[in-house]
C-alpha cells in the first residue's frame, strides 16, 4: 500500500489501497491549460482569429470549448502569485509542447487553415505532407505556443512507421 499525502505534500500515514491506484489509467486530460503573459490579449486571439467559444472568464483565467474539450488560459503572474509558481515565459519563443487537432482528411486541414489564415492566423507555411504520415500545418499563438492542425495521410499512422500497441 502507499501513502496518502496532504495538502501540503506530506505523508499522512493513511495507506491508499492498490486498488485506487489501478484507477489512475482512467486520468484523461480535459483542460490542458497554456501560460500566458496577457489573458486579454489571448482571449481575443483565440476568439477572434482561432474562432473557439468563450464560455468561461475571470481577470486572470479563460476557458473555451473545444468538443470534450476545455482549452484553459491562465494569465502567468496569477499562477506566480496564486500558487507560487516561479517561471518567465517571456524569455522562451517556443515552448515544449505542441497542441495537436488530428482532423479527419486533407480538405478539413485545408479549410482550417484557410478560415484561420483569412481572421489572421499566421501559419509557418501552408498545409504539407510529412514522413510520419501525415499532412499538417502550423501555427505559433501569441505567448509561442505551438499548434499543429493534421490528418493522417493514407494507410494512417501505420505507414508513417508508428508502432500501435493493442494492448492500451
Amino acid at each position: 500500500m502507499n501513502s496518502a499525502i496532504d495538502g501540503s505534500g506530506k505523508t499522512t500515514g493513511a495507506k491508499i489501497a492498490p486498488d485506487t491506484l489501478s484507477n489512475a489509467k482512467s486520468l484523461r486530460i480535459t483542460a490542458p491549460t497554456l501560460l500566458v503573459a496577457d489573458i486579454e490579449r489571448s482571449i481575443a486571439f483565440y476568439r477572434d482569429q482561432v474562432g473557439l467559444t468563450l464560455f468561461r472568464t475571470n481577470d486572470a483565467f479563460a476557458n473555451f470549448k473545444m468538443g470534450d474539450l476545455i482549452l484553459a488560459l491562465w494569465q502567468l503572474d496569477h499562477v506566480q502569485e496564486s500558487i507560487g509558481y516561479d517561471a518567465d515565459i517571456s524569455a522562451a519563443r517556443f515552448h515544449n509542447s505542441i497542441m495537436a487537432c488530428l482532423l479527419d482528411s486533407r480538405a478539413a486541414v485545408d479549410a482550417h487553415y484557410q478560415r484561420l489564415r483569412d481572421n489572421g492566423v499566421a501559419f509557418l507555411y501552408p498545409p504539407k505532407a510529412f514522413p510520419w504520415n501525415v499532412y499538417a500545418t502550423y501555427f505559433v499563438d501569441p505567448d509561442g505556443f505551438m499548434w499543429e492542425i493534421f490528418a493522417w495521410l493514407d494507410g494512417g499512422p501505420e505507414v508513417g512507421g508508428h508502432v500501435i500497441h493493442k494492448d492500451h
